[in-house]
């Protein structure tokens, strides 16, 4: 499914059926997803570029933003596109149609490097981490959509941070080395700090209605298997989960993406929603994930 050391977007239904595999195979798509409407737009960070995928019409353009150092975390609102730059160390506003808004609308955080983004409520967040001699420590800024900053830190967490996804008021946080998800009110409270455990390589988080999907991978004698996981959520709590998709390498980022126009919306409505997310073979950050009302999601 995945060439080792490049990166590939996939394409499912809510059910886990594939609608659309090896897209944009071999361009070294990262784990960074967002999705505005039926556009997806994904990271190719050795390529320093931002790839858009086009679910209803199936285009692909693999050069939609270039120059951007080291992509990483990325996030979209309304008709914003954010991207955090972990070569500069800054945060970068564009419009979902590809107009230059503000390439260092955030500037770089002193001894901290960039990670995930998420976006709601016209709030940023913005997840960092600082690389001490014996231990790392990360933590959650939040800022305007404008660059203001609001809260330098609303969560702080002694590990690395990996993904971030927002769910109505509740923002979920991937804890990489804990191989923990965490739940937290958007003003910062703790709502359950283990709400998952036990998740290897919890690279990717997204919201599909009350259901929190989570890619996660083991190594088997040498090889890496992976799954996206569905987990209901109900005041803090897991009520139920399912495999959604198996037989993966390593799956990184997801994003749900709105369903696409009513020509093939009975098709659709069969599978309520759908999912993307990326498989890649080598470790990388992070991303943000954001959700939709009525989803399909895609994959790496």
């Amino acid at each position: 499914m995945v060439d080792a050391g490049f990166g590939q977007l996939n394409e499912y239904t809510a059910s886990g059926v594939p609608i659309n595999l090896g897209i944009a195979y071999g361009r070294g798509v990262e784990e960074g997803l967002a999705a505005s409407g039926n556009d997806v737009f994904f990271v190719q960070f050795n390529l320093n570029s931002i790839g858009k995928y086009s679910a209803d019409t199936h285009q692909l353009n693999t050069s939609f933003l270039t120059g951007i150092i080291s992509p990483g975390g990325i996030a979209t609102s309304g008709s914003d596109l954010f991207v955090a730059s972990s070569g500069t160390g800054t945060v970068g506003a564009y419009t979902t149609s590809g107009a230059v808004e503000n390439a260092t609308l955030i500037g770089r955080s002193q001894d901290f490097n960039l990670g995930a983004l998420a976006a709601a409520n016209g709030l940023l967040y913005v997840a960092y981490t600082k690389y001490l001699e014996t231990s790392v420590v990360s933590k959650i800024s939040t800022y305007t959509t404008s660059g203001v900053l609001v809260n330098d830190s609303l969560l702080t967490i002694p590990t690395t941070i990996s993904a971030l996804a927002i769910s109505n008021d509740n923002l979920f946080v991937s804890i990489q080395d804990n191989e923990t998800i965490g739940e937290y009110t958007l003003s910062g409270e703790i709502v359950n700090a283990s709400l998952l455990t036990g998740i290897s390589r919890p690279y990717g988080l997204a919201v599909m209605g009350d259901q929190l999907l989570v890619s996660t991978s083991t190594t088997i004698g040498g090889q890496s298997q992976g799954s996206v996981n569905a987990y209901t959520i109900s005041n803090g709590q897991v009520t139920s989960s399912n495999a959604l998709v198996s037989n993966l390498e390593l799956p990184e980022g997801i994003v749900t993406i709105a369903t696409p126009e009513p020509s093939t919306y009975l098709l659709l409505s069969l599978a309520v929603n759908g999912i993307v997310f990326f498989q890649f073979r080598q470790k990388r950050r992070c991303l943000a994930a954001n959700s939709s009302k009525s989803n399909r999601a895609v994959s790496h």
